[in-house]
């Protein structure tokens, strides 16, 4: 993704928490980075190099399920 996608992204998410009334997390960096990663993976991006603003919503979702519902290893 270049830096105009990246731009795009994090006023998405800043957007968000403004909506929710609260500051920008101490782990920023981590959000906007697995946001990207997913957005490039799971989203028509992979096809014609678009995205739009639910799709940030979709993979910020998926940050915070990861983070609260952790994949159980299989052994």
């Amino acid at each position: 993704m270049d830096e105009k996608s990246k731009t795009f992204i994090e006023q998405c998410l800043i957007k968000l928490w403004q909506s929710l009334n609260l500051d920008r997390p101490s782990n920023w960096d981590s959000i906007v980075d697995f946001v990207m990663e997913d957005i490039a993976v799971a989203s028509s991006y992979l096809i014609d190099g678009n995205f739009n603003s639910d799709d940030v919503g979709i993979a910020f979702r998926r940050f915070v399920e990861q983070r609260q519902f952790p994949r159980v290893m299989e052994h």
